[in-house]
Formats: structure tokens, C-alpha cells, sequence
């Protein structure tokens, strides 16, 4: 059975060391959402009321990332060796650009198991750019990706983050707003949709079991708050 992990606005509270900044390796962005380095969370329950979130692009007609947000999930329950198929992961996000100019027509996703015990990244599943198809100015769309992970083995008490990047190479230097909605309460897996209240997710094909959300002692209490 599938899990899919919703993304919230919720901020990470749980004990352990996270990471603060992105864990791409191969540049810093050209430019960071408002608020881009909090990092978030991301569970199996859906949102209630989207949320957008926006950034700025650089002033620049050259090729350009931009980072928007980064989202963890709970620690998980058990070891579990991740990878190893086709189509591991599936990722459905809703974005908008205000003006065409700003030509978002790729998505760089960045997805890793993290070891909060020790603050350190254990490996990456997939950390690629993704050709999609350009929104209306001012238009919600979905953008949904079948991938194929890495393997990367993970301890009980590991949690994933979810980076999620804009890459683009705008029309002139006319610096273009960026958005990225999520916590909604309809999720949709149709690429290309024109959406509302949209609950961007990544899916994993795997079962996978997470501690619950709240401290009850033992190990848990080192890794919630």
C-alpha cells in the first residue's frame, strides 16, 4: 500500500538536529521564498485550506534556481530500505508564475533521508530537474512526476525531507513572482490540472510506518517535542 505525505505550513518542532539550509549539492539558489529556510513538515493527513508561498525570482535572463520550501516527516517507525524500482516516488505540486515572463517549466525535486540523532544526511533518493509544462500567468496548476528513487537504506528514528525548487531562465530581467501552494484539502494527480486548495504530497509506493505525533516517553521523546 502507498503512503503519501501531505505537506503542511506547520513548522518542525521535534527534537534532534535538523538540517537549516538546503542539502542540494551543485550551487546555492539564485533566490529563496520568503521564509524558505523554515523547514516545514509533512505527514499522512491531509490539509484543510492551502496555503501559497512566494518568492522573487532574480533579476536575471540566464539560467536559475530558486529554493521555496523544504519539508520533513515524522521519524520513521522501523528500518526500511528505500529504492530499488520503477516509479518509487511520485510527487504532486501546485505552482503559478504572475507574469510568462518568468517561463517556470522545470522543477528540481530533492528528496533524502536525514538522521536527526546525528544531524546528518544518510542518502539521497532523487535530487533532479523535471521538464513540465509552463502555467498561464496567474494560473494554479498541478505539476505531477512519476520517479525512480535511488536505494538508500534507513535506520528506525530517520525522517525524509522534501526540497522542492524552481529552475527557469526568464524571458528578460524583469524579476517575476513564484509561487507554491500546498496544505490544501483536494489533492490531484492529473499533470497540467488547473487547481484550488491544493494538498501537494510526494507518495511513496512503499508501506511505511512513522512514531506518532505526540511525546510519550522512551526513545520518542528524543525525537518529538
Amino acid at each position: 500500500m502507498a503512503t503519501v505525505l501531505y505537506f503542511h505550513d506547520l513548522i518542525n518542532r521535534r527534537g534532534g538536529i535538523y538540517p537549516t539550509q538546503h542539502q542540494h549539492v551543485g550551487g546555492d539558489p539564485n533566490y529563496i521564498f520568503t521564509d524558505g529556510y523554515t523547514l516545514r513538515t509533512m505527514n499522512t493527513t491531509i490539509g484543510k485550506a492551502q496555503i501559497a508561498s512566494s518568492g522573487n525570482s532574480a533579476a536575471l535572463a540566464t539560467a536559475q534556481e530558486g529554493f521555496a520550501r523544504y519539508f520533513t516527516s515524522p521519524p520513521l517507525l522501523g528500518n526500511f530500505s528505500f529504492g530499488g524500482g520503477t516509479d518509487d516516488l511520485s510527487l504532486s505540486i501546485a505552482v503559478a508564475e504572475n507574469n510568462a515572463q518568468a517561463n517556470i517549466n522545470n522543477v528540481r525535486i530533492n528528496v533524502y533521508i536525514w538522521r536527526p540523532r546525528i544531524g546528518g544526511k544518510i542518502g539521497t533518493l532523487i535530487d533532479n530537474v523535471y521538464g513540465k509544462t509552463e502555467p498561464a500567468a496567474s494560473t494554479e496548476v498541478v505539476w505531477y512526476q512519476n520517479v525512480t528513487s535511488f536505494a538508500v537504506n534507513a535506520l528506525d528514528g530517520d525522517v525524509i525531507v522534501c526540497e522542492v525548487w524552481f529552475s527557469h531562465t526568464m524571458a528578460n530581467t524583469t524579476p517575476r513572482t513564484i509561487s507554491l501552494y500546498y496544505d490544501g484539502a483536494v489533492s490531484n494527480s492529473t499533470n497540467n490540472a488547473v487547481v484550488s486548495n491544493h494538498a501537494s504530497y510526494v507518495l511513496f509506493q512503499a508501506n511505511l510506518s512513522f512514531y506518532p505525533p505526540f511525546n510519550t516517553g522512551g526513545f520518542f521523546s528524543l525525537f518529538n517535542s
